[in-house]
């Protein structure tokens, strides 16, 4: 399986990295880099994101989900990862510039680890720390 992941402008410590350095198979080690529906107008707040996903999902067979800058947070990541699970549509999820954490990278994580269609994955300018990148390359590479 081929995923990109990026996570750029991120608190993921150095120590992080290094720790991760010998887990993490050479053949990955390139993969994991610190037509499309558009929808990143404003930031929602109380929004249903895995329902919004889901419906958005039905229409991007094969194609990049772009959910940029919504404000989307550690809650609406796991609720993006309870539908990303089973889905078989999309094949990229751009998250960038949301206020994703740890506890919203473990979950989207979780997600990865049954979800064998989605091949890239932007978590760029999020909150993610050292322990959301731990989970993320945990379920990745092992």
């Amino acid at each position: 399986r081929s995923l990109t992941v990026y996570l750029h402008d991120n608190n993921i410590s150095q120590d992080a990295l290094e720790q991760l350095a010998c887990r993490v198979p050479a053949t990955s080690k390139d993969c994991i880099e610190c037509g499309s529906f558009t929808y990143n107008e404003g930031k929602l707040q109380e929004f249903d994101y895995g329902a919004f996903f889901q419906q958005l999902s039905l229409d991007s067979s094969g194609k990049e989900l772009n959910m940029r800058s919504m404000g989307i947070n550690d809650n609406g990541a796991r609720q993006i990862s309870g539908v990303l699970k089973e889905d078989e549509n999309v094949v990229a999820l751009d998250l960038d510039g949301n206020s994703i954490g740890d506890e919203g990278t473990a979950a989207l994580a979780n997600a990865l680890h049954s979800n064998t269609t989605l091949e890239g994955l932007n978590l760029d300018l999020n909150r993610v720390g050292s322990r959301g990148f731990i989970s993320m390359v945990t379920q990745l590479v092992c």
